[in-house]
């Protein structure tokens, strides 16, 4: 394969995982508002997090590409408790 065939597949997969990324913090936005509405509970669920990484952890077998994952997931997690801990905060949202 080419290097610039190569790269239009991370193009392309970059692409999805965008959308999917916008689809995730959208739905972040929805639990902060039901976490604000009903409990109003901090964005933090330190069990919740834990589930999700075991989760991504079973992707892979590659302990290097589970390592990189892992570092990916808690930047996408740690962005969804700021999403989230906006909302809650804001008494007018």
């Amino acid at each position: 394969m080419k290097l610039d065939e190569l790269r239009k597949e991370i193009d392309a997969i970059d692409d999805q995982l965008a959308q999917l990324l916008v689809k995730r913090l959208r739905i972040a936005q929805k639990i902060a508002l039901v976490k604000k509405e009903i409990l109003f509970i901090q964005a933090c669920d330190s069990e919740r997090e834990a589930i999700v990484r075991e989760k991504i952890s079973q992707n892979t077998d590659d302990p290097e590409i589970r390592n990189h994952l892992l570092k990916i997931y808690e930047e996408i997690m740690n962005e969804s408790k700021a999403v989230q801990n906006k909302i809650i905060k804001n008494k007018n949202f």
